[in-house]
């Protein structure tokens, strides 16, 4: 895994659109996130549903320490928001 060059709290607000499918450890990116994260900071996550289950999903984000407030499965949708 590629460790971001951002020193930690530094964001207000992260977007990872389908980005953790593709990576090698989704969990490390997770925690990555959370880190270079201010305390405060809105994390928008999405996921595909060919890669994760809805509880694979959920669990990811809660060990990562993301306060899971929305997580939307829609049929029409091939992810999770």
């Amino acid at each position: 895994m590629r460790i971001l060059l951002f020193s930690n709290q530094t964001f207000d607000a992260v977007f990872a659109i389908t980005l953790l499918q593709s990576t090698s450890n989704p969990q490390a990116t997770l925690n990555e996130i959370k880190q270079v994260s201010k305390s405060n900071a809105t994390i928008v996550v999405t996921g595909l549903r060919k890669a994760f289950t809805k509880e694979e999903f959920e669990k990811m984000l809660k060990k990562a320490n993301l306060n899971v407030l929305i997580l939307k499965l829609d049929e029409q949708m091939r992810e999770y928001a």
